[in-house]
């Protein structure tokens, strides 16, 4: 499955790391390059921007 967070917190980031161990593809809004590296560190794909808009899967 793929997912998309926006953030990866206090939250956030006990998620991202369990979908990314049970292995999910997950991308992650970070707001600088601190909390890019944090979600990386996460097993996640880091993002700078969210989307204009999401795909429902077909």
């Amino acid at each position: 499955m793929r997912v998309g967070f926006i953030g990866a917190g206090r939250m956030g980031a006990p998620m991202v790391r369990r979908l990314t161990t049970a292995g999910h593809q997950v991308r992650a809004l970070g707001r600088d390059d601190e909390k890019r590296t944090a979600v990386a560190e996460l097993g996640a794909e880091p993002v700078a921007r969210r989307a204009r808009r999401s795909r429902t899967p077909t």
